[in-house]
């Protein structure tokens, strides 16, 4: 399947959002609510767009999978791919010294997703597995019914929880099937402005600048209450209605730009998976932002945006090419050797499943 390189360089760009979001958040900066200075509004701005970069990446999967059929194939990758990284990860630690075995810890990292060790990973696993059930509710509704289940999950799920302190029985799950289903009205029901690209980008960047700007005025608020200054990236909240707004009108920029397909830009963007589940995994946090590079001593630094840039440069760039490294000698060789196996199993796997309908039904 040809891959769209402007969708593929929006996925490039939330991973590289995503990166300086656990840059910030996991570099153990002590931000004090009530005080404020250039650095801290730095680290919080870098921290500013991790969701922003999830939620794209969810409207991307929701746009092409409302017109794609499941494959078994592909959920199989993704499971191998996240008990790959998760599993050698762990065994490296143990075998190196880095940390203790530990039996409990040892089960987590090999049944990664049952034990939800990458809460993105998870989430991402089951919204893949239901996408069919979810295409059939999708295609039995009108473009009426569509669009007002759509308004209804933006006011329970968005405007209620910006303006309130009210979650609703909030789940991540259940946001990335709302994002899912706004997708797919996108994909099901184009109009004019859903073609556009410049005014999206503009509108986009805008309100991206908006909610940096409610950053920096929370923090100067807080100097005298200091519950704003502790919330200071509140509007950066997943399911805030500034930072969903954010992300459809970028989905819809980046969508709708006409550049031809680059194969490098393609296959660094099919890295982006493996991206997160290398640097994001549980123990690899503590040593790449704690020991490696040291992130919360830059915190009184000038340099510290120049740390940040070039400590998220090297960890974008090291962990693409890990993750080739694991395509092109792991995983396409093993998937290889076991695709003949494995559509023959999902062949008997149909045909039971055929017949225990058939038998149900008599």
């Amino acid at each position: 399947m040809n891959r769209h390189s402007n969708i593929e360089i929006l996925r490039i760009l939330s991973m590289i959002l995503i990166i300086m979001h656990h840059y910030s958040v996991h570099g153990g900066f002590v931000l004090e609510p009530s005080m404020i200075s250039l650095n801290k509004i730095i680290v919080q701005f870098l921290s500013a767009g991790g969701k922003l970069g999830v939620n794209c990446f969810i409207l991307i999967t929701g746009y092409f999978l409302i017109k794609s059929s499941f494959k078994f194939e592909k959920l199989v990758k993704l499971l191998f791919s996240v008990f790959a990284y998760s599993a050698s990860i762990y065994t490296i630690f143990v075998i190196y010294g880095l940390i203790d075995f530990n039996l409990k810890q040892a089960v987590k990292s090999f049944f990664p997703i049952l034990f939800n060790q990458y809460w993105f990973a998870t989430s991402y696993v089951l919204l893949y597995i239901f996408s069919p059930y979810l295409n059939i509710f999708i295609n039995a509704l009108d473009k009426r019914k569509h669009l007002n289940l759509i308004i209804l999950l933006i006011i329970l799920w968005s405007v209620i929880p910006t303006f309130t302190t009210a979650e609703l029985e909030f789940s991540t799950l259940g946001w990335f099937a709302t994002l899912y289903i706004i997708a797919a009205y996108i994909r099901l029901y184009p109009n004019n402005w859903f073609g556009k690209s410049k005014e999206n980008i503009y509108i986009s960047i805008s309100t991206y600048a908006l909610i940096l700007l409610s950053i920096i005025c929370f923090n100067i608020i807080g100097i005298i209450i200091s519950l704003f200054g502790s919330h200071a990236t509140y509007l950066m909240g997943i399911n805030k209605l500034p930072l969903l707004f954010c992300a459809i009108t970028l989905f819809l920029g980046f969508k709708n730009i006409n550049i031809n397909n680059h194969k490098s830009i393609n296959v660094v963007a099919s890295s982006m998976f493996g991206v997160y589940l290398i640097h994001d995994n549980n123990l690899i946090r503590y040593l790449l932002w704690i020991d490696v590079f040291k992130n919360s001593s830059y915190y009184v630094s000038p340099y510290l945006i120049i740390h940040a840039m070039i400590v998220i440069f090297i960890v974008f760039s090291i962990c693409v090419v890990i993750d080739q490294i694991k395509y092109i000698f792991i995983e396409k060789p093993f998937f290889r050797l076991i695709e003949p196996s494995l559509k023959t199993g999902l062949e008997h796997l149909k045909l039971k499943i055929k017949l225990w309908l058939t038998i149900g039904s008599t």
